[in-house]
Parts: structure tokens; sequence; C-alpha cells
């Protein structure tokens, strides 16, 4: 039996009777999988509805709820919850299936606690996004070998891209038209399509999280979408005359900034991750290139800033900056991570290594043309750079180049892939 609380979970419901079968209590499971949770409910009156999630040790679901509405005063069955890997700052241990019963007077909570670790991921490849003429986007999908093994093309023109460990699906969002697509990473088959809302129509940012595939809209709101149909199941409300971009989840908040449409200010804003409310809102004039989730509701935000690039340390619930690092000689046009506190920041055509524990900012590559996107494959230690005609796979730590891909004509990203 599971232990069963009240709303205050200070005293014990003895009237409800909740067993879970399966999983086992404190059985360890793997992620990314789909859970399947095995139950019955009882009580000596009708139930109203039965809510199912896991949630984290603060109480924040980590997979979407599922509703059951038993038509009487039992209840035995089975459900299935998409677990997507865990983020080390997003998830915190312990966590538990929850289960809530409610019936037409009072509401019950009931706590079954589990164990989660990560599957090891195992890189596949990489995809390369190439915009073609006559508003056409190209997606390659390349194996370790570098060889292309599957090919996908989208009407419109490239407006941005993220990816799913979990759902094995890239995402590509293009105007003209204004959709965001979702490929299979296996086969390039196109699976689902989701249009933006009016009067803007117009998708501004992606992020991939918490089994959700976070979406930026003109009108001012954020949507989350199940990563494996595409139906919505987050929305923030409509800040009005505002267009969010970068978007990241952490253990509590999901956090985006925006800017107003009439006066090119900024303002960062975070939202409940459970309901969408919005909690604190933060003006700003730093223009955000990318942002990081950091343990413990907090962010790295990469910003420029009169032509320097500013990297700011930012406490998403105090709503406060920890800390400001202005970089003393170059602007920042990409960013990715290496490993926990250590960054590459790409201004043109150089790369250089941040150190956020020291501060310090150095220059590490050089390419000939201008890059636009950069990724690293930690697993074989492979730093991949994106220019409008080519990818460089370089060595990390020595930077050595490892290989070119040539014949590109306008390439616009790169998203690497795993599978478990």
């Amino acid at each position: 039996m599971s232990m069963g609380y009240s709303c205050s979970k200070d005293k014990q419901i003895t009237e409800t009777d909740v067993e879970i079968f399966s999983p086992l209590l404190n059985e360890l499971l793997f992620l990314p999988d789909t859970i399947m949770v095995e139950f019955s409910v009882s009580q000596n009156k009708p139930i109203e509805y039965i809510r199912i999630s896991i949630d984290n040790g603060n109480h924040v679901p980590l997979t979407k709820h599922i509703f059951i509405n038993p038509t009487n005063n039992t209840y035995t069955g089975k459900i299935d919850l998409l677990m997507d890997k865990l983020s080390e700052a997003t998830t915190l241990p312990p966590y538990y299936i929850h289960i809530v019963v409610g019936d037409f007077s009072d509401v019950r909570h009931y706590y079954h606690e589990i164990k989660l670790q990560n599957n090891e991921l195992k890189y596949t490849g990489f995809v390369t996004i190439e915009e073609k003429p006559i508003n056409l986007v190209e997606i390659k999908f390349h194996n370790t070998d570098y060889e292309r093994y599957s090919l996908s093309e989208l009407s419109g023109i490239y407006s941005g891209s993220a990816k799913s460990d979990f759902s094995e699906q890239i995402y590509i969002s293009t105007q003209v038209p204004e959709l965001v697509t979702a490929i299979d990473i296996h086969t390039g088959e196109q699976l689902w399509h989701k249009e933006p809302q009016l009067p803007y129509p117009e998708f501004t940012g992606l992020y991939s999280g918490d089994n959700k595939l976070y979406l930026s809209t003109a009108i001012g709101r954020i949507i989350g979408l199940s990563e494996n149909e595409g139906s919505t199941i987050f929305t923030t409300p409509v800040l009005k005359d505002t267009i969010p971009r970068n978007i990241i989840s952490t253990e509590n908040y999901v956090f985006a900034d925006f800017t107003l449409r009439t006066s090119n200010k900024k303002v960062w804003t975070s939202f409940y991750k459970p309901t969408g409310i919005k909690f604190l809102w933060y003006p700003t004039d730093y223009n955000t290139i990318k942002i990081f989730p950091q343990i413990g509701n907090k962010a790295i935000i990469f910003t420029n800033k009169d032509g320097l690039g500013r990297i700011i340390l930012f406490d998403i619930e105090s709503n406060i900056i920890k800390d400001l690092i202005t970089i003393d000689n170059h602007k920042i046009d990409n960013v990715c991570e290496l490993e926990s506190g250590q960054f590459l920041i790409t201004d043109k055509t150089s790369i250089y290594s941040f150190n956020l524990l020291h501060q310090t900012d150095s220059w590490v590559y050089e390419t000939t043309d201008s890059i636009r996107d950069i990724d690293f494959e930690e697993k074989t230690g492979s730093i991949f750079i994106a220019t409008s005609n080519k990818v460089e796979v370089v060595g990390y730590p020595n930077y050595s180049n490892i290989k070119d891909l040539s014949g590109f004509n306008n390439l616009k990203s790169i998203e690497l892939l795993y599978t478990d």
C-alpha cells in the first residue's frame, strides 16, 4: 500500500486505499523510457477522478498528467508515462509516482518512491540543415563515419531547430510556411506539423526538455508540445506586445527572454512549470544569445551589449543577477557547452574557450568563414563547426582538425544525434 496524505500532507487518510503493483517501491528505472504504472484505487464513496504523474522531490511533475474518470468507487488498471532522460538542472531526487484521488468533497495525494537513472546514450551521428534556393530546407542525416544515410526536405525558410534524445526526433521551424515539423532521425520521415497562432503566426524559438518541445510564439506566448505527437500540453499567458525567443527549463520554472514589439526593450520572464502561470520578470538591456539552465533554478545567460559579450549568472527564483562577467575583446555569436562550467564562444571566424569558475576567456581556433553554429560531442571529443559551406570537425582538447565536410551552399545549423 502507498502512503496517502491530505493536501496538508500531515494527516494520514484511511478511507481510500491505493495500491501500486508496478513499479515496485524504490525500484530503479532507466531513462528515457515509457514507464508502465499498474495500480488500484478503492474507497467507500464514488471516485470523481484519478490523476497520475511522476514528480521530483519538490513535487514538480516530470511527466504530463494522466487523468482517469472511474464510474464507481473502485478502479484497477495500467497507464503509460513517457519519461525523458534526467537533466541535472531540472530534476533532483527523490522521485515519486504521484497519484491524486478526488471525489466530490475532498482530494487526497499518494506518493510511491522510485529511483530514476539515465541510460548511457550512444552517439549515432549528426544532422546538417541547409537552406536551398526557392524556399527549400534540406536536412541531411550523417552517421558516425560522416556518411549520409537519409535526406528530408521542407518547403520554407529555415528559422530554428531542436532535437530530442527521448523521442529520437528532430524539430525544424520554418517561415513561409510558418510550421514546426517533427522528423524521425532514423528514416527522415516527417511525423507531424504544428502551426502558430494568429494574429502573429510565427515561431521564434525551440527548446526540448521535460518530455516537451517548448515553442516561442510571436503572439507573446510559450507553448509546450508532447514530443511524440505534437499535442499542446503546456501554455503560458500571452504577454501582450512581446516576442519570446530563447527558452530553458529549470527544476521549477520555464524561463525565457522576451523583446517588446514596439520599443525593442527586453525582459527576462519566468513561469511556474506545472501551470504556466507567470512568476517574475526582470527588465534588461542585454541582447540574449543563449541560455543554459543550472542546478537550483539558476541560469547562465550569454548576451551582448555595446558590441562586447556579457555573461550573466542569474538566480531565477530570487530574480536577481548574481554575477556579471564582461568579455573585453569580442562579442558572442554562438555558444556551446564543453563540460560543466566550460564553454566555447564564437565571434565571426574565431572560437574562444571560456571558463566560468576562473572567469577566463582565451582564443583557441580560427576558421576561414564566419561560424554559424557550433556543438560538442563529448564521447568522441569532437567539436562540430558549421560555416556557410562546410562542417569542420575539430578534436578536443587539442583543437586539431579531424575532418572537413564540404559541398554545402547555405548551411544554417548542426544537431548531434543520440539513441539509448
